[in-house]
């Protein structure tokens, strides 16, 4: 019997892993209809998913199997961390930038 395994809780991330077992040979996979994965394996790695819910259907030798995946928006506190960590990045390379067009005036580099 073909079984789909998916993720039960929501992913943030908008990747994850989906398996399945009862097969012998090569498997279809479609996500919201449209074809992700066509081949021998037993699971495959989803990636790049923005929040919302997606439908995975299993297909081989005339049997099915579906599954449902939901994406949840990344936290608020990764996304604070992650703007954090830009505007440092932007700050910083802004202060080397200043630094080398300084010292460029003072003669003391090139």
């Amino acid at each position: 019997m073909l079984e789909l395994e998916c993720p039960e809780a929501p992913s943030d991330t908008g990747a994850y892993r989906i398996a399945w077992t009862g097969v012998d040979g090569a498997v279809r996979l479609e996500e919201n209809g449209a074809q992700i994965y066509e081949g021998p394996d037993a699971a495959t790695t989803v990636s790049g998913r923005v929040a919302g819910s997606y439908e995975y259907t299993l297909a081989s030798g005339g049997e099915s199997a579906k599954c449902t995946v939901e994406v949840a928006p990344p936290s608020m506190g990764l996304t604070l961390a992650l703007f954090v960590l830009g505007f440092a990045l932007s700050a910083a390379t802004i202060g080397v930038v200043v630094r080398g067009h300084l010292a460029h005036k003072r003669g003391a580099i090139g």
